[in-house]
């Protein structure tokens, strides 16, 4: 196991770019999209309980983010992930929020600071 005990470096919905977010929530078998202004405007609005992030083989917080209940983010779209994908992890770009989702945690993790100390992107 590798250990991480350097910085987190902020980063998250604030410094998107994009007009899209994915979150892959594979503990519930879903992915869940939603436009990146929508989530912005939600989290500059509101006050959401912070939550702690890791990564398999890393001993230590790797991302800290803000916990949204699905139900506040505008416009959020589900979609199930397929039984033959759900058999192995695919490789994503797209946040992994593994135990996130209406049947999983109810929240969505969005993140606000990170760090890569596997060098996985």
């Amino acid at each position: 196991m590798s250990a991480y005990s350097g910085n987190l470096v902020t980063y998250g919905v604030e410094h998107e770019v994009s007009d899209w977010r994915c979150h892959v929530c594979f503990g519930e078998g879903a992915v869940y999209l939603f436009p990146t202004d929508s989530i912005k405007q939600v989290v500059d609005n509101r006050d959401f309980s912070i939550g702690e992030a890791g990564q398999p083989g890393v001993e230590g917080i790797t991302g800290v983010g803000l916990l949204v209940p699905c139900a506040e983010i505008p416009d959020l779209c589900r979609v199930p992930i397929p039984q033959w994908m759900q058999a192995k992890t695919p490789v994503t770009r797209q946040s992994c929020d593994w135990n996130g989702g209406t049947s999983g945690t109810g929240n969505l993790f969005i993140q606000t600071a990170e760090c890569n100390p596997l060098g996985l992107w």
